[in-house]
């Protein structure tokens, strides 16, 4: 969106950030362990599919050759 387009004025605001006291943000390293066991729990979902998806498989073709 243009601001110039809807006659809007262009502010600009500073903003301080102030560093925690006692280390970095819980928030990032919370995040980080989050996702991390959200990509271990997708990885160890997609191979139980894929171990069921090549029994069925393997089944299937065992009942073709009968």
């Amino acid at each position: 969106m243009q601001a110039a387009n809807y006659d809007l004025v262009i502010a600009e605001i500073p903003i301080e950030f102030r560093k925690r006291k006692g280390g970095e943000s819980r928030l990032i390293s919370n995040q980080t362990i989050v996702l991390g066991l959200l990509a271990d729990m997708l990885r160890t979902h997609r191979r139980i599919q894929d171990e069921i998806l090549y029994g069925l498989k393997k089944v299937e073709r065992d009942n073709k050759r009968k």
